[in-house]
């Protein structure tokens, strides 16, 4: 196995921790709470508020993981073992995702809403609605890799060997 610094493997699952409590506690108890006891225009804009509130955190959890992934990279150098080149396959899409979403699903969302567009409702309701099922199956897949990160670091660090 692997020999990491605990430090970096500590400050990266901080990150990873931040994305998915935060990921969880928004998308899997708030936003059906929110749609549950408001219309679905107004919890849409409260929604929208509090994702977009939320991306500050996801991009400093993003940037805490890289930095840990890039000192990680420079102390040891890139290596061809199966498990780093797991751990890579993992934080690229994880990376793309997530910026990917931030840069442009959740702006052209919050457009949407200003513009007072009702999803399902015409042309732009249309677009809005499937602009919204693919910024869910992103939020659900940038969790999945999340989790399967958290879970390589688990595999990353070498067992306390007993005298």
């Amino acid at each position: 196995m692997i020999k990491s610094n605990p430090w970096l493997t500590a400050f990266e699952n901080l990150g990873l921790a931040l994305m998915i409590g935060g990921m969880l506690a928004l998308g899997a108890f708030t936003a059906p709470a929110v749609f549950h006891a408001f219309p679905k225009e107004d919890a849409g804009r409260v929604m929208t508020l509090i994702f977009r509130r939320y991306d500050i955190v996801l991009t400093a959890s993003l940037i805490l993981i890289l930095f840990v992934e890039i000192s990680r990279h420079f102390r040891k150098g890139f290596q061809f073992s199966p498990l780093p080149l797991r751990r890579y396959l993992v934080l690229i899409p994880l990376l793309l995702i997530g910026i990917y979403a931030q840069d442009f699903i959740h702006p052209q969302i919050e457009q949407y809403q200003k513009a007072g567009v009702i999803r399902g409702v015409g042309q732009a309701g249309l677009k809005f609605d499937r602009l919204h099922h693919q910024s869910e199956a992103f939020y659900k897949l940038e969790l999945l890799f999340a989790v399967l990160l958290l879970m390589m670091n688990s595999l990353q660090t070498e067992p306390n060997k007993q005298a």
